[in-house]
């Protein structure tokens, strides 16, 4: 946990910010309008990341397109950037997730990590805007609007 606390504090140096782990391991930061949150498991060594990224629509036509896209992206982590794209079905929402160890990582690496996860997530919505797959190409993306993910829920969705 030590290490981990150390990264997030170089973090929240470069950031001008403070940040703190909550019970569990977990923080939260908001980034060019996307949420991640970190969660440290310290048995595991691994850090993972999770946003919610936008909703799910509900017609059946829109929700396949979006489903063949999430699957294409996903198909030998192409477009992932090493993450994994999914759905909560229990929050409605299209998910971005990476794990990652802790123990090999400097500041710099944890920093560029959280880099490529806000670039990543911020071309998966870009993409679905740009695309035929409605509401996101009138809506956009949902940045944190609606449902909050509390701490307990999201460690209930990385131990699965």
């Amino acid at each position: 946990m030590e290490k981990y606390q150390m990264l997030l504090n170089d973090v929240g140096k470069a950031a001008g910010i403070v940040l703190k782990l909550e019970e569990g391991g977990i923080c939260a930061i908001k980034l060019d309008d996307i949420i991640i949150n970190m969660h440290f498991i310290e048995e595991e060594d691994q850090c993972y990341f999770f946003s919610a990224l936008f909703p799910i629509p509900g017609n059946a036509t829109e929700k396949a397109a979006l489903f063949e896209t999430l699957l294409e992206k996903n198909c030998f982590y192409r477009d992932t950037m090493g993450g994994i794209l999914g759905i909560d079905t229990g929050l409605n929402k299209v998910t971005y997730a990476v794990k990652f160890n802790v123990s090999t990582i400097s500041g710099n690496d944890f920093l560029g990590r959280i880099e490529n996860f806000i670039n990543a997530a911020e071309n998966f919505v870009e993409t679905l805007n740009r695309s035929d797959i409605s509401p996101h190409s009138q809506q956009g993306p949902d940045r944190g609007s609606g449902k909050e993910i509390r701490s307990d829920e999201f460690q209930n969705m990385i131990r699965i």
